[in-house]
């Protein structure tokens, strides 16, 4: 359970990493994220990606959909670095206040 104020101070690290292949569809991409306090890391996290960006309490990556599959959405919390929810469709801003609030209380 967290305890304490539910804003803190935090620079994050951002990162993509691609890799392409001549002759091969679609590519390998990676979202690496690392939260410092000051400049200790707190906590961090990779996730196959293209795109990553923050939304309210919450960092969102995105691997954009190739040939038959589908595009992924995953949240990340940014109090801790936790995996929130990987889902097919971007969440809402009431979708994603609710995905959160447990994380508040």
């Amino acid at each position: 359970m967290w305890h304490g104020p539910a804003r803190k101070d935090l620079v994050l690290r951002e990162s993509v990493t691609t890799d392409r292949q001549d002759g091969i569809e679609g590519d390998q991409s990676t979202v690496k994220v690392e939260a410092l306090d000051g400049t200790f890391p707190k906590w961090s996290f990779e996730e196959p990606g293209e795109r990553g960006q923050v939304i309210n309490q919450a960092y969102e990556v995105t691997k954009f959909g190739c040939c038959d599959a589908l595009t992924t959405y995953t949240y990340f919390s940014l109090r801790g670095g936790k995996k929130l929810r990987t889902v097919h469709s971007e969440l809402n801003s009431d979708e994603l206040a609710a995905l959160l609030k447990p994380l508040y209380d």
